[in-house]
């Protein structure tokens, strides 16, 4: 089984230079649980995940909604290639310690 056979492709990206308000927006409107960072060169710049928007609101309160999510997002991008079966992807989610995929 690879990875297409389980999930279709739902990614939603954002600007690093958005607020996390604007991201956890967009998060609840598309029913998802992270949102991918596209930089100025149209690379992939990070991640942010709800985990990381809890972990800012818990340290910051209510004032952590004007942070942009380039401060808040996950730089360490690991990705996977559509040939790969899940057995595969899984194994390296938990080498690299990943909670989702």
């Amino acid at each position: 089984m690879v990875r297409d056979d389980c999930q279709a492709e739902r990614i939603f990206p954002i600007e690093p230079s958005a607020d996390l308000a604007s991201a956890v927006k967009l998060l609840a409107t598309r029913r998802i649980g992270a949102l991918v960072l596209i930089g100025s060169d149209q690379r992939i710049a990070g991640i942010i995940s709800e985990r990381d928007i809890i972990r800012e609101l818990t340290a910051r309160g209510a004032t952590a909604r004007e942070l942009k999510v380039g401060l808040v997002m996950t730089r360490k991008i690991v990705t996977c290639s559509r040939a790969e079966t899940i057995r595969v992807i899984s194994s390296r989610q938990r080498f690299v310690q990943m909670s989702e995929i």
